[in-house]
């Protein structure tokens, strides 16, 4: 019997629904005609690369060996319909994301998180080691949990220098068993053009930030995403960072303490920040607490500390 996907909220709940046709699909995703490949490396899943990868039923064990199969340019999709410990025993990390315009689609249920079905984040074992390094140009990254190393070393996702149009979506960082320093990453001397994050959660196991950019994400965007007692800060931009847009973000600070929610360096410019929001408690929020900026050339709207709207 054929299946079709359908799909609601973006990527964030698909299903599979017996009867159907898989045409449709890009209905819901907007993408080009790309080929489709599957991964199931859960408790239900492979236990080999062996398959195709071409269907559910021959998905292929581990997100590296569907990648491989992979065209540049392509606008290929991997979705991950289960991923756990059976893949993550096998997995190479960090994955390699080298392939130019490929989406990872994690396939979530309902309303469970993306960590009942695809938590990607290396071994205790692979110290200091990250889930994903993105090599490729506008590749595409939803519906997963995603960590660092059990030990909370490591990051979630790293973009490595001169990568355009890195979008992440409705991805989990920081969530239950998902440690790691930072959750995305884009080094210091990088610059990531474009790099676009939103509707993406991050919580307390991450020990650095939720992200971190140490260089550049040139007319980057961190849209209307959930930070949830980041201990460090919940968007820390400490290299020279141009044009990035930080807009309707709901950050709960980890104290009432200065820069856990956003902080950008002097070498930062034309930055625009608007339409957030940042407490840690009942009462009020310290002023000028959750907003840091050490520039003079960004523009600041609307953002609030508690219920109070707070410049830096």
């Amino acid at each position: 019997m054929a299946t079709y996907w359908r799909g609601w909220n973006r990527f964030k709940h698909l299903e599979i629904i017996p009867g159907g046709s898989i045409q449709g699909l890009e209905g819901h995703m907007g993408m080009g005609g790309g080929k489709t490949f599957y991964v199931n490396g859960g408790s239900d899943g492979l236990t080999n690369n062996n398959g195709n990868g071409l269907t559910p039923k021959t998905a292929k064990q581990t997100i590296a060996a569907a990648m491989d199969l992979c065209t540049s340019g392509n606008d290929d999709t991997i979705f991950v319909l289960n991923y756990g410990g059976n893949a993550r025993a096998v997995e190479t990390f960090p994955i390699a994301v080298d392939v130019d315009m490929v989406h990872i689609i994690g396939i979530g249920g309902g309303a469970n998180t993306a960590s009942k079905w695809a938590t990607v984040n290396p071994l205790t074992t692979d110290t200091n080691a990250g889930a994903f390094l993105v090599t490729g140009q506008r590749c595409e990254i939803a519906g997963l949990e995603i960590g660092g190393d059990a030990d909370g070393t490591g990051y979630g996702i790293k973009i490595s220098n001169g990568v355009w149009g890195t979008w992440i979506h409705d991805c989990f960082f920081g969530i239950a068993d998902c440690a790691g320093t930072n959750g995305i990453l884009v080094s210091a001397g990088a610059d990531a053009p474009f790099l676009r994050v939103e509707n993406c959660e991050f919580g307390d196991q991450l020990l650095g930030a939720a992200i971190l950019i140490a260089g550049n994400a040139t007319k980057g965007s961190i849209l209307h995403n959930k930070f949830f007692k980041i201990p460090t800060a919940a968007i820390n931009i400490t290299g020279s960072a141009v044009g990035i847009k930080i807009i309707d973000n709901r950050i709960q600070m980890d104290a009432d303490s200065s820069g856990h929610g956003v902080n950008l360096a002097a070498g930062t410019a034309g930055c625009f920040i608007d339409g957030n929001s940042a407490a840690s408690q009942k009462t009020a929020t310290t002023a000028n607490y959750a907003w840091i900026d050490a520039s003079s050339s960004n523009a600041w709207g609307n953002n609030y500390s508690g219920i109070v709207a707070d410049l830096p």
